[in-house]
């Protein structure tokens, strides 16, 4: 379809007007700082401007697109432009259904449409810019791995992406940020027969400044772009707090909710050790009873673990029924050992990409909480 309603042409008429938002999976092998090598390849979520093609946020990370990847891109929109976009457009991905996107949008203003399913051309923007990250950047970098899906036959050791491996995930992601926020924006667009930087300028004397609020990556926007817990609503239980992974997070203010109230929690992405809860009329940080050990370690890291734990817990309820060696195993709490070193390394170099960002902890916590080191961490 030419449109995708009767009012505004699909790619928009003004600066910051639709923004365009996909993902893909970059073809690249990266490493840890300590020289780790990955076996997940970095997935790329790249918000773009339909109407002057600029690219207005980026997020790189290991994680799968998810709910919480579409919030960090909209919190890196705010940090780098300090509005938000009038209207989304996406793809029929389950991340952009989820009902934190839908609740953020309706919350600030946020317009959001789902492009046809099959016609990637409704946001052609963003396909391009993706397939340009692609061609332009990992493939000139050392350790690209595209060859691994065309001639693998024809792979030798001497240019095993695998034995090639020189990026980090910080490197990759300043690599991508340089190309599209510098190089691509001072570049003559086919599209426009000037650069996004000078067709940005020329439409907004032609149209003129838009009315838009002026948005800071505060307390409430970090908070807004936390995903929620897997049920939005938690029972708070007296004197424990409230249960969130099987850890019960405690605040003071808990304890003057109503007995057997629900209470919203959000999550923390990256410190597994808090839980944000709505209070009242506040949000308060939340210190799980008995999760200091977890030191820094991320939502999804403690998800995966809990995954296997309940593997390991339905295989051993198969094979030893109702003994007390079954009954000690479902007893048994989650240890540092139960944590895959691979996963922690990603996700520490996650953590550590977007805090050097300024965009991971919404609400302040004990700092010496949020500066333990995990039990099996190494120095």
């Amino acid at each position: 379809v030419p449109r995708l309603d009767n009012r505004y042409p699909v790619h928009g008429t003004h600066p910051h007007d639709v923004c365009e938002i996909d993902h893909t999976k970059g073809n690249i092998v990266l490493k840890s700082t300590t020289g780790l090598e990955f076996k997940t390849k970095p997935t790329v979520t790249i918000g773009v401007d339909g109407h002057t093609a600029h690219a207005r946020a980026l997020v790189m990370s290991f994680d799968p697109p998810s709910a919480a990847t579409v919030l960090l891109v909209l919190r890196d929109y705010v940090r780098r432009h300090h509005r938000l976009p009038r209207t989304l457009i996406t793809d029929n991905g389950k991340e952009f259904h989820s009902h934190e996107l839908e609740f953020f949008c309706r919350m600030f203003g946020i317009e959001l449409r789902f492009r046809s399913p099959g016609e990637p051309r409704g946001a052609a923007m963003i396909e391009r810019l993706l397939g340009a990250v692609e061609t332009e950047v990992f493939s000139e970098m050392e350790g690209n791995s595209l060859i691994m899906k065309e001639n693998t036959r024809e792979v030798t050791a001497g240019v095993d992406p695998w034995r090639r491996v020189k990026w980090d995930l910080y490197g990759a992601y300043k690599a991508v940020e340089q190309y599209l926020f510098e190089v691509r924006a001072q570049r003559v667009h086919p599209a426009h027969g000037q650069s996004p930087d000078e067709f940005e300028a020329a439409s907004r004397k032609a149209t003129g400044e838009r009315e838009f609020r002026m948005f800071k990556l505060d307390e409430n926007m970090m908070l807004m772009t936390c995903p929620h817990a897997k049920r939005p609503k938690r029972k708070v239980i007296r004197g424990r707090g409230v249960n969130v992974n099987g850890i019960y997070y405690r605040h003071e203010a808990l304890d003057r909710v109503k007995r057997n109230a629900s209470v919203e929690v959000r999550v923390e992405p990256f410190n597994a050790s808090v839980v944000y809860v709505n209070v009242g009329d506040r949000w308060v940080a939340a210190v799980g009873n008995s999760s200091r050990w977890l030191g820094r370690r991320t939502y999804r890291e403690v998800e995966i673990a809990r995954r296997e734990e309940q593997r390991i817990k339905q295989l051993n309820a198969k094979r030893d029924g109702v003994s007390p060696r079954a009954l000690k195993n479902q007893m048994r709490p989650l240890r540092p050992e139960d944590f895959d070193p691979a996963v922690a390394a990603q996700q520490a170099a996650i953590r550590a990409l977007n805090e050097s960002l300024g965009m991971a902890t919404a609400l302040p916590v004990p700092a010496g909480l949020v500066d333990a080191p995990a039990a099996n961490d190494a120095p």
